[in-house]
């Protein structure tokens, strides 16, 4: 992870092209491919909590994407530029050249479509008086009362039900 460091800083140090291949590489990396998933998870990378990230299109990954996803496009970063390959996955030649077209501006057109933006979820905010008046009423009820039986992840599950209930039936 050092060595993938001082690289990295001394090419962001240098600017230039040398900066520009690092982002460019990386919205490779977060491109779809011709399926729709994109290449950071298809490398075969330990994959951070074991989960694909929720994410479908990042312009920026290196600067908005969380601390975890960070860390593995940084070292598809280090072995697509700078041959420093992870021993779990090294990268297969065909992603090398599919970087190599992106890199050119001749990748095929998946790569450059844009995905139909999220629709915001809406969220039903209420006066304060009424949050009161709903957190009363959890205080107040029998299933409250049975709370103290319960200890750790059990109760903290039982309060987020009551709270669940309250929100959603008040």
């Amino acid at each position: 992870m050092l060595q993938i460091a001082s690289l990295m800083r001394e090419a962001i140090g240098k600017g230039g092209s040398e900066f520009e291949r690092i982002e460019t590489a990386s919205r490779f990396l977060w491109s779809p491919r011709p399926e729709g998933m994109q290449y950071i998870v298809s490398l075969g990378l330990p994959l951070p909590y074991g989960q694909r990230p929720l994410v479908t299109a990042v312009t920026s990954p290196l600067t908005s994407l969380p601390p975890a996803w960070r860390a593995v496009t940084i070292a598809a970063i280090a072995d697509l530029l700078f041959g420093v390959a992870s021993k779990a996955a090294p990268l297969s030649p065909s992603v090398r050249e599919a970087f190599r077209q992106f890199e050119r501006g001749t990748a095929p057109e998946y790569h450059r479509a844009s995905l139909p933006p999220r629709a915001a979820s809406v969220i039903k905010l209420r006066a304060e008086t009424e949050y009161r008046q709903l957190a009363r009423g959890i205080i107040g009820s029998q299933d409250w009362k049975a709370l103290p039986s319960k200890e750790g992840r059990a109760r903290n599950r039982a309060i987020g039900k009551l709270m669940h209930r309250a929100l959603n039936n008040g």
